[in-house]
C-alpha cells in the first residue's frame, strides 16, 4: 500500500514518535522510509547581527545533523530500508511537495506540533500547512 514513507523530523519528542510510528507502518507494508529534517535559515532571528549569523547558521545545521543521526541510529538498528534527506529552505513546501515528488512518496508522517510555540504563532504550523496542501495522505502524530 505504501512503498515510500516520508517522515519529517524537527528534533521534538513528537517528531520522534512520528518516526516510531513510521517504522511500525514500514514493517507492516514493507516500505522504504525517507527521514528528513529541514534547515530553515530564513527563519533565524535577524536581530542577532551580521557578525554572529555564520555561527548561528552553523549551529542550526549542526543541530539538524544531530537530529538525523539520532533517527539513523534507530533505523539502522531496525534493519529497515531507509534514506536520510537533509535540505535547506522552507519546511512547508519542502515537506508538502518538493521532497515527496523527488522520492515518489506515498505517505507523509510528521508530528502534529513542533518545537516552538512562537514559531507557530509567527509562521503558522508546518503540520497544518502540509496536511492542507499536500496531495498525499498525511498522518499527524500527537
Amino acid at each position: 500500500m505504501f512503498k515510500t514513507i516520508l517522515i519529517a523530523l524537527d528534533g521534538s519528542p513528537v517528531s520522534f514518535r512520528a518516526l516510531e510510528m513510521g517504522m511500525e507502518m514500514a514493517k507492516k507494508f514493507d516500505s522504504k522510509i525517507v527521514a528528513t529534517s529541514i534547515v530553515n535559515v530564513d527563519n533565524l532571528p535577524v536581530n542577532v547581527g551580521v557578525d554572529y549569523m555564520p555561527d548561528l547558521v552553523h549551529d542550526v545545521k549542526k543541530q539538524n545533523n544531530q537530529i538525523l543521526r539520532t533517527a539513523e541510529r534507530q533505523l539502522v538498528n531496525s534493519k529497515m530500508f531507509y534514506e536520510i534527506v537533509s535540505r535547506e529552505g522552507d519546511p512547508k513546501s519542502l515537506i508538502a511537495k518538493v521532497i515527496p515528488d523527488n522520492i515518489n512518496a506515498d505517505l507523509i508522517i510528521m508530528g502534529k506540533t513542533g518545537k516552538g510555540m512562537m514559531t507557530k504563532i509567527f509562521m503558522g504550523s508546518v503540520a497544518r500547512y502540509v496536511s492542507e496542501n499536500s496531495e498525499l495522505p498525511v498522518l499527524l502524530v500527537n
